[in-house]
């Protein structure tokens, strides 16, 4: 079952990938973080293997954030959105 959160939003993301040549599929195979008022979606982890844990002086990247504000739904792309959605 879906959260509640990408039900919400899932035909938004549809159509703000459709609009901006990003791979929505690519999008929803990454990890999550979410709230009521937000979606954060980071991007895959790389190096070796056995060293692929994040340390807590390292963030995980992010690949695309929304966020629910007053005037509506608000998508910021990152640094690193072309390199993981773009089709």
């Amino acid at each position: 079952m879906k959260p509640k959160a990408f039900i919400d939003y899932e035909l938004l993301l549809q159509e703000y990938c459709n609009q901006q040549n990003l791979n929505f599929y690519a999008l929803m195979g990454l990890s999550k973080g979410y709230s009521n008022d937000f979606i954060v979606f980071y991007c895959p982890l790389e190096g070796d293997a056995g060293k692929r844990g994040l340390l807590d002086e390292t963030p995980c990247k992010v690949a695309l954030r929304i966020r629910k504000t007053a005037d509506g739904i608000v998508f910021e792309q990152t640094e690193h959105t072309a390199k993981y959605l773009k089709n």
